[in-house]
């Protein structure tokens, strides 16, 4: 598992790279203007994880169609538990995209994309934003994780629910 896991770090960090280096124009163009906020929920503790989520982060930055993008750490036991909490800060995301500590581990080949329930009031910018994220994971790991969004898998959907009242989330 380890070696699977540190292949697929690997790749997407090569992926990621030559991104970054080529100002955003070797991956999917965004499309879109600014106006989605992110969170990037950090689960993952090892320390080339970790740069792979700064990476990440900073590609979902280069990519202009982000307004902010945060980065938060967090110390979970186990997958599907509630990274967040209450929010105290006051502060909304449009989108949460949780970085599960299975990945690490080998056990789970997906990261969530949290958002309110897509509709077709759901804001293109936030489409666009959340379809090339899907495509920047699976070109950056080569189809081995997947971004899972609330129309295709349960646990970003109750994810969803639980960051919304617990007021993570803007415009339920």
């Amino acid at each position: 598992m380890f070696i699977k896991t540190m292949r697929v770090s690997l790749a997407l960090a090569v992926v990621l790279g030559l991104f970054l280096g080529a100002g955003g124009t070797s991956l999917p163009t965004a499309h879109a203007s600014p106006g989605v906020d992110v969170l990037i929920v950090i689960e993952v503790q090892s320390p080339q994880l970790v740069g792979l989520a700064t990476l990440f982060s900073a590609a979902l930055r280069n990519s202009g169609l982000f307004a902010t993008v945060d980065e938060k750490s967090v110390t979970v036991s186990r997958s599907g538990e509630d990274p967040l909490g209450k929010n105290t800060t006051g502060v909304q995301y449009d989108l949460i995209i949780i970085l599960p500590i299975g990945v690490e581990q080998g056990v789970l080949t997906q990261i969530w994309l949290v958002t309110c329930p897509i509709t077709t009031a759901t804001p293109q910018e936030l489409l666009a934003g959340l379809q090339f994220i899907q495509e920047l994971v699976a070109t950056g790991t080569q189809g081995q994780i997947q971004a899972a969004g609330v129309q295709d898998d349960l646990i970003p959907g109750l994810f969803s629910t639980l960051f919304q009242r617990n007021g993570w989330l803007r415009g339920c």
